[in-house]
Order: structure tokens, then C-alpha cells, then sequence
């Protein structure tokens, strides 16, 4: 690995956190960061969040390689120099239209497979599917890939590198995928998983991501007046913009404080302060200290929260 190479490898860019900075230099946010059972809120900055030291980095023929540059030439320069970009930075969300498809289903797609949590989800898929009593279906093909990927942990590593690396994976859903730009008015949530998984009513269209499961549509936030929503299955290349009730905007962002109260890789929550306590105790929160500049919840073991 050349020692040119960064180390610090952000699975949410810097420049898409940026678009929740609160300094004018877009330098910092504030945010929730869980330690166990404690989540504690004070202002950071954007690069000492959502990274690892080499994250991006696997072996082939016992040498290491580092796909962090890669990712930046292949995904997120391409992204953050495009027209679609630049009405995100500028605050244009409802300008937002069906030519800016491609770059919203790109960022969710990559998104979604970049980080800690997916790499978990990986991992315990692989050994799902050698169970036969895991409750799960699996294609004999998925059964074969993840044998194969538990047979070498490089080999687990390399898989999620690739699909890090580059959009190819994702681009057969493309056309028929729909996206929905959501529109708000109260701030929202970003994780350092940013792409949750949402539950919605029966839709015969929607397509499942793995056989067995729910089907389900993926929720990101885009800025902090903004969600866009992907879903999967036969929706024709679909594309709405439009702002959404204040129940409906509730809901949203429920998904994402539930879904970060429960999963233990979700690490950050980029967040105001304004409304934070009423979310945490809905997902079994407590908070234990309140300042200006420092709030500090805490959840008991086995305090109930929304599993969503």
C-alpha cells in the first residue's frame, strides 16, 4: 500500500456531512454518540466522525490494498461535481427533478454498503445461511457466495470493499427503482449509517432485498431540511418532490432515532440540540445531565425502545 495513501477512511464523506455543519466554515456539527448505554450530544468536528483507520483496506496475495482513493475517484468526486450536487449545497431541494435520478440513486446505493453496520450485516448473513433452521431463505447461489466468504475473511473484506468501490453492482435496479425527495420543515436526524431501512404499507411493487424479508424502502436524510426515499421493485423510474405532513415527517424521523437507539454499530447521530430529549426517551433514553453544550442521556439494560 503506497505510504501516500490516507488512513482515514470516512464511510460517510466529509463532504456530504458538511451539508449539517453549524459553523460557518462547515467544519463542525453536533451530535449524539453512543458509548454503551450512554449517548452523549456536544458539538464535533466533521472529520473526527464516521471514520476508521483503514477501514478500506484488505489483502490480496497477502499485501494490503487500500480502496479509500478509489472511492473518492469513482464515486464521491463524481457526485460532488455534479449539477444535482450543486442544488443540494445551495439549499435548491425543490428544485430537485427526474434529471437528478441518477445522482440520488447513487449516493443511497453507495451509501448503503460503506459502512461498519453494513459490513456486520454481511458478516452475519454469511453465517445465517449456514443454518438451515436460521428462519431465513437463502438462493442456492447466496448460499454458495456466502460459504465462499466465510471460508476467508480477505474474501469477506474484498466483497465489501468492491461494492464500496463502485456503482456497477447497483446498476440493473436503476430504471425501475422510484425515488421520492422528501421535503420538511423541523430538522433531521443523520446517522453515521445514513441509509435506514423503512417499513411502508403493502406495495405488490416494492421488491424484497433478500428472500424471506419484508420488503422494504430505503430512507436517507439529504440535508437538514430534506429525506429521499429508494424503493426498489417495478415503479418505472418514479420521481417525486414535495413537501410531507408533520405527522408523516414525525415518522420519519422516528425511523432513524429508533433505528439508532438499537443497532450497536450506528455510533453518531448528527443532530440539534431542539426536540433531542423527546426522541431519546421515546427510544428508552433518559437524560442524566443538561447543559448548553453538553447533554448526556442514558438507558438502563433492557429498557424497551422501537425496533423498527
Amino acid at each position: 500500500m503506497p505510504n501516500e495513501e490516507p488512513r482515514r477512511h470516512h464511510y460517510v464523506p466529509q463532504f456530504f456531512l458538511r451539508n449539517f455543519a453549524v459553523d460557518e466554515e462547515r467544519k463542525k456539527v453536533t451530535a449524539v454518540r453512543k458509548h454503551g448505554n450512554r449517548a452523549v450530544w456536544a458539538q464535533t468536528s466533521i472529520k473526527s466522525i464516521a471514520f476508521e483507520t483503514d477501514f478500506y483496506v484488505h489483502t490480496e496475495n497477502g499485501a494490503p490494498i487500500s480502496i479509500e482513493t478509489t472511492i473518492n475517484k469513482n464515486i464521491e468526486t463524481p457526485i460532488s461535481k455534479s449539477k444535482t450536487w450543486h442544488k443540494i449545497v445551495n439549499g435548491a431541494i425543490a428544485d430537485l427533478d427526474a434529471s437528478d435520478r441518477s445522482v440520488l440513486y447513487s449516493l443511497i446505493r453507495n451509501f448503503e454498503v460503506r459502512t461498519p453496520h453494513y459490513r456486520s450485516t454481511i458478516q452475519e448473513l454469511a453465517q445465517l445461511a449456514s443454518q438451515p433452521n436460521s428462519g431465513m431463505q437463502f438462493s442456492e447461489e447466496e448460499k454458495e457466495m456466502y460459504a465462499l466468504l466465510r471460508s476467508d475473511r480477505t474474501l469477506m473484506e474484498a466483497y465489501v470493499n468492491e461494492a464500496a468501490a463502485n456503482a456497477r453492482w447497483s446498476t440493473d435496479e436503476f430504471y425501475s427503482s422510484g425515488i421520492a425527495v422528501c421535503q420538511v420543515s423541523e430538522p433531521t436526524y443523520l446517522c453515521t449509517t445514513p441509509v435506514h431501512p423503512m417499513k411502508v404499507p403493502t406495495n405488490s411493487a416494492l421488491r424484497s432485498v433478500q428472500l424471506g424479508l419484508e420488503p422494504v424502502s430505503q430512507l436517507m436524510p439529504l440535508t437538514p431540511n430534506s429525506y429521499v426515499i429508494l424503493s426498489l421493485g417495478d415503479f418505472d423510474g418514479s420521481f417525486t418532490n414535495e413537501k410531507v405532513s408533520p405527522d408523516a415527517e414525525q415518522g420519519l424521523k422516528r425511523q432513524i432515532v429508533g433505528q439508532f437507539g438499537f443497532w450497536p454499530k450506528v455510533e453518531h447521530m448528527v443532530c440539534p440540540s431542539d426536540g433531542l430529549q423527546e426522541h431519546l426517551e421515546w427510544a428508552g433514553f433518559e437524560i442524566v445531565s443538561d447543559t448548553p453544550n453538553k447533554k448526556i442521556f442514558e438507558r438502563s439494560v433492557g429498557s424497551s425502545h422501537m425496533r423498527l
